[in-house]
C-alpha cells in the first residue's frame, strides 16, 4: 500500500518553472507514456507487444473493470 501512496505522490509532482519573480509550477509527467513505458517493460517480461493477441487484450480489459469494481466497494 505504501508503494501505490509513493507512486501517486510522484504521478502528481510538480517542478517550478521560470524565474523567483513569475514561478509556474508544471507537472513533471505530462503523460502516463511519460512515468511509465508499457513498451519496455513488455520486453522485460519477454513479450512483443505485436505478440499480444485480441483475445489477450479482451480479457486485460475485463480484469481492469472487475479491479475496478473491488476497489469502489
Amino acid at each position: 500500500m505504501h508503494l501505490q501512496a509513493w507512486l501517486n505522490h510522484q504521478v502528481k509532482a510538480k517542478r517550478t518553472k521560470g524565474s523567483s519573480k513569475n514561478p509556474k509550477q508544471e507537472y513533471v509527467y505530462k503523460a502516463f507514456n511519460d512515468f511509465f513505458n508499457y513498451e519496455k517493460r513488455l520486453k522485460k517480461v519477454g513479450i512483443n507487444h505485436k505478440d499480444v493477441t485480441i483475445e489477450e487484450k479482451k480479457m486485460a480489459m475485463v480484469a481492469e473493470r472487475v479491479n475496478k469494481r473491488e476497489e469502489v466497494e
